[in-house]
């Protein structure tokens, strides 16, 4: 009931609405976000109609990775739960990823003004180095539009928020040739190859908004 369909500009994938001493922010991707400032427009897609929302605040990670904070002037979900974070992730685990691919959502209604979300399902492979930062990886098949989806672990105690999607990684460059077929021969083109999704799928940690935003929000006055 939290996640929602975001754009900026040209930019539309998933953000994640979060309450913090009654204070509500969007946890997305940065990426989506690109060159935002204070001031600027987002639009938030509801059942009806495509509503454009003034940025009050907006934080980034200061290590680098790719999640953000943005607080928008008119969103303030006050009745939502707080949400269950973290949780020890178990090699081959299962777990549930949700956004919009595509701008598609579902026909599904919505508990609260928003589209229904598409949900997948990957499983933890592990965790690897993109220079100082930790990713998660994911086996699964990931979207465009699913950037800045929730990553949630299933627990007794219902869902727990453990990362938020970033990308999925591109097969390498030698993996990812495109060929064309001439007089029934298959021929490298050269200098040319294709973004093919290799089926594994970067995470954010939530750590990464628990220690690198969590305390700047809760400083800020808005």
């Amino acid at each position: 009931m939290s996640t929602i369909n975001v754009a900026y500009g040209k930019n539309r994938g998933t953000g994640y609405l979060v309450t913090i001493d009654s204070k509500t922010v969007i946890v997305s991707a940065c990426h989506i976000f690109s060159g935002i400032q204070v001031g600027d427009s987002i639009q938030i897609i509801s059942n009806a109609e495509e509503n454009f929302f003034s940025v009050v605040a907006y934080f980034e990670c200061e290590s680098g990775y790719d999640i953000c904070a943005i607080s928008v002037d008119g969103v303030c979900v006050e009745h939502l739960k707080d949400t269950q974070m973290g949780g020890v992730l178990d090699l081959g685990e299962e777990l549930k990823f949700l956004g919009y691919p595509h701008g598609i959502s579902s026909t599904l209604p919505g508990r609260l003004a928003f589209p229904s979300p598409l949900v997948r399902t990957a499983f933890f492979s592990g965790v690897i180095k993109q220079g100082d930062l930790d990713l998660i990886i994911l086996d699964g098949f990931n979207n465009p539009g699913f950037s800045g989806g929730p990553l949630f672990k299933m627990t007794e105690l219902g869902a727990s928020l453990v990362g938020i999607i970033s990308s999925y990684r591109w097969e390498d460059e030698r993996h990812s040739r495109v060929y064309k077929r001439e007089n029934g021969d298959k021929n490298i083109v050269e200098n040319t190859f294709s973004e093919a999704n290799s089926g594994l799928i970067q995470v954010v940690p939530i750590g990464a908004f628990i220690n690198g935003i969590w305390p700047s929000i809760r400083r800020y006055s808005f």
